[in-house]
């Protein structure tokens, strides 16, 4: 269960209020642009893809912030990590929270998305966050069929209010989402394999230098270097 201030209370989870208010009008030019370039900057290898997605559902849903939370461990405890913020709680990039003193955690908990009110009055985590939160907009993205993060949206003052049409976006924007972090996996996969070639080129290279010594030689001849080097 999320660790609230008091149990969880009935005005917190408002999400019934997107089915009751009126809808904007899609702008799907818009759309079409954004996620035009999304898909195109993960055509490559692209380390800002996260930061990309929150900008994209800053823009497109007129939100006042926007982020990404992951799923992480912190010894035997999980958190979410916000991995990519974007507008007025960008100074909070790379905080985390427990799983369950989280809102992020009542949508894992869920399994669906939810829209928060007020939620900072409630989780004593995020109580002294600036701006607070007037609502937040939450939609997870899965790996597998598992939940791994959340994208979600901002507005800390009435001028911005949700509706269903920002849950459409952000539903799209949620397997954008789920691309960048394989994205990331690939990324954080390539540099391992590239940091365990080279600890393994600086072993044959000790053990190398070792025999050559044992053969009473002072150093490695230049031949064997070359084909040490055939190595790297």
């Amino acid at each position: 269960m999320s660790t609230l201030s008091t149990p969880i209370p009935p005005d917190l989870v408002v999400t019934e209020r997107l089915a009751e208010r009126p809808a904007r009008t899609p702008d799907f030019r818009a759309e079409s642009l954004a996620l035009t370039s999304l898909a195109r900057g993960f055509a490559g290898t692209n380390a800002n893809a996260f930061r990309e997605v929150t900008e994209a559902a800053l823009h497109l849903c007129g939100a006042q912030s926007a982020g990404i939370s992951l799923i992480e461990r912190d010894g035997n405890a999980k958190i979410f990590r916000w991995v990519a913020v974007s507008g007025a709680w960008a100074k909070y990039l790379g905080g985390s929270l427990p799983r369950d003193a989280s809102p992020c955690g009542l949508v894992v908990d869920a399994g669906a998305w939810q829209l928060m009110a007020h939620p900072h009055t409630h989780y004593i985590d995020i109580r002294d966050a600036d701006p607070p939160i007037v609502e937040v907009l939450l939609v997870p993205f899965h790996i597998l069929g598992e939940i791994v993060g959340t994208v979600w949206v901002i507005a800390h003052d009435q001028q911005k209010v949700f509706d269903a049409e920002d849950l459409r976006l952000m539903t799209n924007l949620a397997d954008f989402a789920g691309a960048a972090y394989l994205t990331r996996e690939r990324l954080v996969a390539d540099a391992e394999v590239r940091d365990e070639l080279t600890r393994s080129n600086e072993r044959l290279k000790r053990s190398n230098e070792r025999l050559w010594a044992q053969l009473g030689h002072p150093s490695v001849p230049s031949e064997a270097r070359e084909d040490q080097g055939a190595i790297d």
